[in-house]
């Protein structure tokens, strides 16, 4: 699944504030900021294969792709490497 189609739970993610900061060369796992329940937040995925829609990667909840939100320290702290140490960001094939 590509990360930008990762936006479950609706009710928490705020879509049109998904920003993927990195995926892995191999499409394996991304990094991505957005509004979650009302913050701006780090999360991390698994996202399986990206050119196959129905490979959802990991988390998952009710078949739809999911973010792992994780603490705001830590978020933080990624998202200020990624963004430095990973300037180009994932551009789609």
């Amino acid at each position: 699944m590509r990360p930008e189609f990762a936006i479950s739970p609706r009710n928490k993610i705020d879509a049109a504030t998904l920003k993927i900061l990195h995926t892995a060369p191999d499409g394996s796992f991304s990094v991505a900021e957005m509004v979650y329940d009302g913050a701006l937040r780090i999360g991390c995925r698994w996202n399986g294969n990206i050119n196959d829609p129905e490979d959802k990667g990991h988390p998952r909840s009710h078949g739809q792709g999911t973010w792992f939100m994780l603490p705001d320290d830590l978020g933080e702290g990624l998202a200020a490497m990624v963004k430095t140490f990973s300037p180009k960001m994932f551009e789609p094939a």
